[in-house]
């Protein structure tokens, strides 16, 4: 990154992000508020939401060269802080199995929590086979709680 964004680099998780990559990529189809007036009273002017034209244009530029699926795969493979991007872009990539990457993310997203879980059931499993098998015995929870 160049000096110059130096101070635009934000912390995403666990990955920095560049602030100006996400500031000159987003917007494309966010519609403008525009003020029109109202139909049945001229005299009112009412809020509408007009549309940008902006992603179509660019869009339609990009499909008549014919390298939207080329840029789709460069930019659409994983977001901006590294979490899998769209399928067909993965697909576009020379991804073969997407339902694994879908995996890693979900699991990338979920393992603080499941982690814990396995962990609990897991050591509950292991106390119960031991009681069931003879290895141990469990207190009696009357004489565990009570205070001598």
């Amino acid at each position: 990154m160049s000096s110059k964004y130096a101070c635009t680099q934000t912390v995403v998780g666990e990955q920095i992000s560049d602030s100006h990559q996400a500031q000159t990529s987003c917007g494309f189809a966010v519609p403008y508020l525009a003020i029109k007036q109202d139909v049945g009273d001229p005299s009112k002017q009412i809020p509408y939401l007009e549309d940008r034209h902006t992603l179509g244009h660019w869009a339609g530029k990009r499909i008549l060269a014919g390298d939207m699926d080329d840029y789709r795969s460069k930019w659409n493979f994983q977001s901006l802080d590294g979490l899998p991007g769209l399928r067909i872009a993965r697909q576009d990539a020379g991804e073969r199995l997407l339902w694994y990457g879908d995996l890693k993310s979900q699991f990338r997203k979920w393992h603080g929590t499941e982690l814990v879980l396995v962990a609990l059931l897991s050591a509950i499993m292991t106390v119960l086979s031991m009681y069931i098998l003879g290895l141990t015995t469990l207190p009696n929870p009357v004489e565990w709680m009570s205070v001598k």
